[in-house]
């Protein structure tokens, strides 16, 4: 099939990178934890972004930006995580 289908494959979660303005992302995590779509909200690359992890059958995370800005926060990025080609092969060939 194609590259996309290949992904959709082999994808086990959906996984988002958040950041927002005034170095705020550590309250930003902690505003976003306990809602019932997200399976893990954790501070990366030194406290300059958030990754977040969405449950099982949760595919569509544009819910995250939407209740961050309810609460407040500024964006300054929001963007879906990048699957690695060699992996998605690696497992499709497994």
């Amino acid at each position: 099939g194609d590259v996309d289908s290949a992904i959709r494959q082999v994808r086990t979660k959906m996984v988002y990178f958040v950041a927002v303005h005034h170095y705020r992302n550590e309250d930003a995590a902690r505003a976003l934890n306990g809602f019932p779509e997200l399976e893990s909200v954790d501070i990366v690359e030194e406290g300059k972004s958030i990754r977040i992890v969405l449950r099982d059958g949760t595919e569509d995370g544009s819910f995250v930006p939407e209740r961050l800005i309810q609460q407040g926060f500024k964006l300054r990025s929001f963007k879906e995580e990048e699957p690695n080609l060699e992996d998605v092969f690696m497992r499709i060939t497994k």
